[in-house]
């Protein structure tokens, strides 16, 4: 196994990017999709990406991920390039995914003990037995009876049903990184209050959380710290307290203000 997956740089962040550039070329014009973006993710630290829809969010994740070659800027897993493969594969072994849509990220003739275990399955080295056993504590870990939801198909769950046996997916492995785009945009109010209690759980067991928002108040319940994107900027890093309280920068300020909530009070528990 390589070294920058088995063992932890206690100097370095979980993930670092540096400097990352990206432009798309769309009807024949340049899009700068990210300018000199640098972000970083800490053991046990919860980062929410937050600004509106195309100000760069994804791509962002998505380059610092090493799922989206950068045009330039550098991008290290615990303190090495991954530029290096067994650099890269060892941050493709620890790290989970949540989708958008929980639905299109799931065959509809799996069963959600099958859609759970397939990176189980994928990885390989375990009995059938051993992969239902961690399905079945990954389901419980994000509030779903196994008895129940072991056998049931995607189409008879709700929103926030599909989401957590997403998330009991990108569980399944042990990973120590948890990635998000948007988890709650498929979800109902009563399912979104069931997530929140499972990504506040996950906090206080040392996972790393990545997240892109456009929702402040997500952002106030779930980050330790908030990143400010607009037009592919970072403009504004800092505690979630310090951003979402004290905003430095006008736009950060103009998000607060859309957002018809007052975000200095404290995020309600749930």
């Amino acid at each position: 196994m390589a070294v920058y997956e088995s063992s932890r740089n206690a100097n370095a962040p979980l993930i670092e990017a540096i400097g990352l550039n990206k432009a798309f070329i769309r009807s024949g014009e340049r899009v700068t999709a990210a300018r000199d973006v640098s972000l970083s993710v800490r053991y046990g630290e919860s980062v929410a990406i937050v600004g509106e829809s195309g100000s760069g969010k994804t791509t962002a994740v998505r380059m610092a991920l090493g799922l989206e070659q950068p045009d330039s800027g550098q991008i290290f897993y615990n303190g090495g390039n991954i530029r290096k493969k067994k650099c890269r594969d060892g941050l493709r072994s620890v790290t989970g995914l949540i989708f958008q849509d929980p639905y299109s990220s799931m065959d509809p003739r799996w069963t959600a003990g099958q859609i759970v275990e397939e990176p189980l399955v994928l990885r390989g080295g375990l009995s059938r037995k051993e992969m239902d056993d961690k399905a079945c504590d990954s389901l419980a870990a994000v509030g779903l009876d196994p008895s129940d939801f072991m056998g049931r198909f995607p189409q008879d769950m709700s929103g926030g049903q599909a989401q957590r046996v997403a998330i009991a997916r990108a569980l399944v492995s042990g990973p120590k990184l948890l990635v998000a785009d948007e988890p709650m945009s498929a979800v109902d109010v009563s399912g979104r209050l069931q997530i929140v209690k499972v990504f506040n759980k996950l906090r206080a067991q040392d996972i790393s959380i990545l997240m892109v928002l456009h929702d402040l108040g997500l952002a106030q319940q779930l980050a330790d710290t908030v990143v400010v994107m607009h037009n592919g900027k970072v403009i504004e890093t800092g505690s979630a307290r310090q951003v979402l309280g004290h905003p430095l920068q006008p736009y950060t300020r103009e998000l607060i203000a859309a957002a018809q909530w007052d975000v200095r009070q404290p995020a309600a528990q749930v």
